[in-house]
């Protein structure tokens, strides 16, 4: 069967889904160039892994957009969220298996939010806290969904810290502010 054929999925999405992932793939491909400049100039070896990791991810979001023609439903937002570049394999699994609802916990957090009396003098241990205290709303599954996501994180910043270090200062920082982005991609989405 020719390619377009094998793309007639895309033709059934809405105009507003097609963007997006167009957009979601063309920041894998922008993301995927940085980290191939990285990797080549480290080994062989560490450019195919970085091909085959992007691979895997462009392959993530085509299933979860290819499962919205599938399932012949409205993609949830939270279902967006987590298709980003950012996920592990074990997310793959659980996002082709419904996973994605559990990321849709957060409908009350602005809620929450503002009933904080933000008058009340606080320590600051006691604020670090409360800033926390969404984790604790989560199930057991959630939560170590969350810690998986955010080892995953650490674990890929650490190789790639490897790699920006070699280009100095900037290239360092560059990459740490990219980690931290991720980290507070990955908890906005369960809060």
């Amino acid at each position: 069967k020719s390619s377009a054929h094998a793309e007639d999925w895309k033709q059934q999405l809405t105009a507003e889904q097609r963007h997006d992932l167009q957009q979601r793939l063309a920041h894998l491909e922008e993301e995927n160039h940085v980290r191939m400049k990285y990797a080549s100039e480290y080994s062989k070896q560490a450019a195919e892994y970085q091909q085959k990791e992007y691979e895997r991810k462009v392959e993530h979001v085509k299933s979860t957009f290819k499962s919205l023609v599938a399932d012949d439903k409205a993609p949830k937002p939270a279902m967006f969220l987590a298709v980003s570049g950012d996920s592990t394999p074990s997310e793959s699994a659980s996002s082709a298996h419904g996973g994605d609802q559990k990321l849709s916990q957060g409908k009350g957090a602005d809620e929450k939010k503002a009933t904080v009396d933000k008058s009340a003098p606080q320590a600051h241990a006691h604020a670090q806290s409360s800033a926390e205290d969404w984790k604790q709303q989560l199930t057991a599954e959630q939560r170590n969904d969350l810690q998986q996501r955010l080892a995953h994180l650490e674990e890929e910043n650490h190789v790639q810290m490897k790699y920006a270090s070699e280009y100095g200062k900037q290239a360092a920082e560059y990459q740490q502010k990219e980690y931290e982005r991720k980290v507070e991609h990955v908890k906005s989405t369960f809060k």
